[in-house]
């Protein structure tokens, strides 16, 4: 008999999203002290980290005239440009002080390919690239993920909806993400998106 495992996957908890990052996400850095206490609730834990070259196609920077927010057409796509954040080997892209890094068995990287955009733990935006994270959560006979971190609408929604896609059993945990929007409205649209396709949203006492 096979025994199945559950995994926590932590997404993108990392300098650049705090309040003195590049790119803050409001209240970032209160996901600490939550997912640490997570953390003690699972068989696995995994976590994500951004980690762009410098001269990522995403980055504004890399756009004469052009300026974070805006969009651009790249190879038929929308890119939509954002400030530098999050660059390979630097402080920013470094996980958060106080993070439990004892308890974390692996990390992954995304957004390493500097011609796409990525957000999902699994794949690049067009799944040209494979970060390695389904085979090996697959070889961990791991079945289940409880998704936490950075951030609700543009990682936390395409992972779990990989996730769902690739089989595996998802649970969001309210109090362990966080959201680039301010309106609880808009936050509250996308946990009911999320149980919509199949993921189950629960509070932390309930894990």
């Amino acid at each position: 008999m096979i025994n199945f495992m559950r995994a926590l996957l932590i997404l993108d908890l990392q300098n650049d999203y705090g309040a003195l990052g590049a790119a803050p996400i409001p209240e970032s850095e209160q996901l600490v002290p939550v997912v640490n206490e997570l953390m003690e609730h699972f068989d696995v834990v995994i976590t994500t980290q951004d980690w762009h070259p410098a001269d990522h196609v995403r980055f504004a920077a890399n756009h004469p005239w052009r300026h974070p927010g805006q969009l651009i057409d790249l190879n038929g796509v929308q890119q939509e440009l954002s400030i530098i954040h999050c660059v390979k080997e630097s402080f920013g892209a470094e996980l958060m002080g106080g993070l439990n890094m004892d308890k974390i068995d692996q990390r992954f990287y995304k957004g390493i390919d500097r011609a796409f955009d990525s957000h999902s733990a699994f794949f690049d935006r067009n799944k040209s690239r494979d970060t390695g994270l389904n085979l090996w959560l697959k070889s961990k006979n791991i079945n289940e993920l409880c998704v936490v971190g950075l951030s609700l609408e543009r990682s936390v929604w395409p992972t779990v909806l990989d996730a769902l896609e690739l089989g595996f059993k998802v649970c969001v945990v309210k109090e362990g993400v966080r959201s680039v929007s301010e309106d609880a409205a808009v936050v509250d649209e996308v946990f009911a998106g999320l149980e919509e396709k199949g993921a189950v949203v629960v509070g932390i006492k309930e894990i």
